[in-house]
């Protein structure tokens, strides 16, 4: 019989008199309990991953989908993920990636066994439907884009789920719960009523979406929390509506770092509350703005480099600070999956998807 992977929370600390914190394979410890913790304003994420070699990774990925008409792009994903996992640790304990090209092939095929029929009844009913009343054909476009709104962010939804199933953190595998078409629900009908309410409930359906993305999150059997409010956001959102002209829309960078921190202090994991007390606007500015033009100015060759600042934003930024339970992290079992599906149809099974 297999065992679990050893998990390196519940490691005794150190032998021997000790008069300060114990660090543990970068786990730090109360020396008199031996419960794991971080230390007030620590940065626990840390990221080690060079552009340069993603971007061998990447020129071999582009290189290999030419010559296979597209096929290898699967593996392709898999081998970058594999790479910026293996480079990201948490609390000294490094993240892994173990989801295959294969899963996510055979996702998309299923998908596209979905969409094709789908897609082809859109063509049908608008051919049938020429020449009758204008209305019938805005509403049936209404339908399309609904169905295909819905289908988006259930895809997104469950590749998340996927993609969570196929991490471990130090052997502990982690898990998405929640219903993608319950998560595509509450989006499409979110959208609804803001544009009914000119925006103003798009903080509400933020963190409506934020509970069940993060509030459904676990790593093995320890859940996170999340606490947002939409009615917190409210007031920094009314703010930047009604800057928007002025400030040309830049005034929204301010308004996304806001929210940044706001979602950041509201989530927990066991006896740890995060934060990301120094992001502001121009840092998410410049984050997405440098992004956007390394992508579009070389094509997509930099992507190593927009996926290497990513990451290096993140691990600069998040803090923690509290303790957690040893005892509340327990292994779960591993669960079968087909790729992500409807996300890889769509082209959203991107990285950060």
């Amino acid at each position: 019989m297999t065992m679990p992977p050893q998990n390196p929370w519940t490691s005794p600390p150190p032998p021997g008199p000790q008069t300060g914190p114990a660090s543990v394979s970068g786990v730090m410890r109360d020396p008199r309990t031996g419960a794991a913790y971080i230390a007030q304003g620590r940065k626990p994420l840390s990221y080690d991953g060079r552009s340069s070699e993603l971007f061998v990774i990447h020129i071999t990925n582009i290189l290999l989908v030419i010559v296979t008409l597209g096929i290898h792009r699967f593996w392709g994903r898999v081998r970058v993920r594999r790479y910026v996992w293996a480079n990201t640790a948490f609390a000294g304990q490094r993240f892994e990636y173990t989801g295959t090209g294969g899963e996510l092939f055979k996702g998309f095929l299923l998908a596209t066994l979905v969409m094709v029929p789908i897609l082809a009844a859109f063509f049908f009913v608008e051919l049938f439907t020429l020449g009758l009343h204008p209305a019938i054909g805005i509403g049936q476009r209404v339908l399309q884009a609904v169905v295909i709104l819905t289908l988006v962010y259930a895809g997104t939804f469950a590749a998340r789920r996927y993609q969570m199933s196929r991490s471990l953190w130090s052997g502990i595998r982690f898990r998405q719960t929640g219903s993608p078409w319950a998560y595509a629900a509450m989006a499409v009908g979110g959208l609804v009523l803001t544009l009914l309410t000119l925006g103003f409930y798009q903080p509400y359906l933020a963190m409506r979406l934020k509970r069940m993305e993060i509030g459904g999150l676990q790593i093995g059997t320890l859940p996170f929390r999340f606490e947002g409010q939409g009615r917190d956001l409210l007031g920094p959102f009314t703010l930047a509506w009604a800057l928007t002209l002025p400030t040309l829309g830049f005034v929204w960078f301010w308004y996304f770092g806001r929210r940044m921190r706001y979602i950041a202090e509201k989530t927990t994991l066991g006896g740890i509350r995060f934060a990301m007390p120094e992001v502001s606007g121009f840092e998410l500015f410049w984050l997405l703005a440098g992004n956007f033009l390394l992508m579009v100015l070389t094509l997509g060759l930099l992507y190593p480099v927009a996926v290497n600042r990513t990451m290096a934003f993140w691990a600069s930024h998040l803090v923690a600070e509290g303790t957690l339970d040893p005892n509340q992290i327990q292994q779960i079992a591993a669960e079968a999956g087909a790729g992500e599906g409807l996300a890889g149809f769509f082209g959203l099974d991107s990285l950060a998807a």
